[in-house]
């Protein structure tokens, strides 16, 4: 069976670096979390909420210096305060062996989950990733969680089900 490809893109909002110092873990919060598939314009955001991501191919991204087909989806949610440099820790987790990377290089290959850092910036967070089209049978699943100094803000699972092929 062929490996299903997600790759975490960490963009803009997710590498500002800031200086500030970081809030108290219990003056942080955040709220209007959502998740699902991702829309780019203006700038990529949720456009619609849902935990069940169709693959359908139909889109493109680059991973690993290829363009290959794609689907996008993610999570954003607003966090207060409004101030720059605070880091999260989030975890990716699949029930199926994965290459995590970008549009640069293979991070992690055959791997079954990933932590990563994300930094904020202005009060609002997006962070856009992409599963590469490779068609697969059933539903594979993709829990996605974040903490702030060890109190964790969200857990959610992503069910991903091959559709069609890619045209």
């Amino acid at each position: 069976m062929p490996t299903v490809k997600p790759a975490l893109l960490a963009l803009s909002a997710a590498i500002l670096a800031g200086c500030a110092a970081q809030p108290p873990a219990g003056s942080f919060a955040i709220s209007d979390l959502k998740y699902g598939t991702i829309c780019g314009s203006p700038g990529p955001e949720i456009c619609t909420q849902t935990a069940d991501i169709a693959l359908d191919g139909k889109e493109h991204c680059t991973f690993n210096h290829e363009v290959l087909p794609c689907n996008w989806y993610g999570f954003s949610f607003d966090y207060v305060p409004k101030m720059g440099g605070i880091k999260i820790d989030c975890d990716t987790a699949t029930d199926y062996k994965t290459d995590f990377g970008n549009p640069e290089g293979v991070i992690e290959k055959e791997a079954v989950g990933r932590g990563y850092q994300a930094q904020l910036s202005g009060g609002h967070f997006v962070n856009p990733q992409y599963t590469g089209y490779f068609p697969f049978e059933g539903v594979h699943h993709l829990t996605e969680s974040c903490s702030y100094e060890g109190r964790k803000l969200f857990e959610f699972t992503l069910n991903l089900r091959y559709v069609s092929a890619a045209k």
